[in-house]
């Protein structure tokens, strides 16, 4: 029973992969912008931060 539910699950995931893949091939698919300067300086910040109260609330 659990190979046939293992199945049918693969079978809906396949069936939503061809259904996202022709989406995205499609011509008047609009993907996402791409990362400025700013984001990435944004991101970095972020991880810095997180870094340095890691740091500090190990000492605590």
């Amino acid at each position: 029973m659990k190979q046939k539910d293992n199945l049918q699950y693969e079978d809906d995931l396949n069936k939503k992969i061809e259904a996202r893949l022709r989406e995205m091939e499609s011509k008047d698919y609009v993907f996402a912008k791409r990362f400025s300067k700013m984001d990435y300086i944004i991101v970095l910040l972020v991880v810095i931060f997180c870094f340095i109260f890691l740091i500090i609330g190990a000492y605590l």
